[in-house]
């Protein structure tokens, strides 16, 4: 199944949600489940849709990874993933 399907269908129930309580939650969260149909509509693909950028460091301060490399996530600090080089 496309995704933009999935996603146009959960929009939906979180619409038909938000009208049954009148939170508001439901439907910003509809809101966002819609604009992600419309990005996978387009053809943007799956990172653009859930996509997220992290900043990280490492969690042994003297290292040094390189961008790109594979780590490990050992904590969350924040918004700040703490991670380790995976060997």
């Amino acid at each position: 199944m496309e995704s933009w399907i999935a996603w146009l269908v959960l929009a939906a129930l979180l619409g038909v949600a938000e009208v049954l309580t009148t939170t508001l939650a439901f439907g910003l969260l509809a809101v966002a489940a819609l604009v992600a149909a419309i990005a996978g509509g387009a053809g943007l693909g799956l990172p653009i849709q859930r996509g997220e950028v992290w900043s990280a460091r490492c969690y042994d301060e003297s290292q040094v990874i390189p961008a790109g490399s594979a780590v490990d996530v050992f904590a969350i600090e924040g918004a700040t993933a703490l991670v380790h080089p995976r060997e």
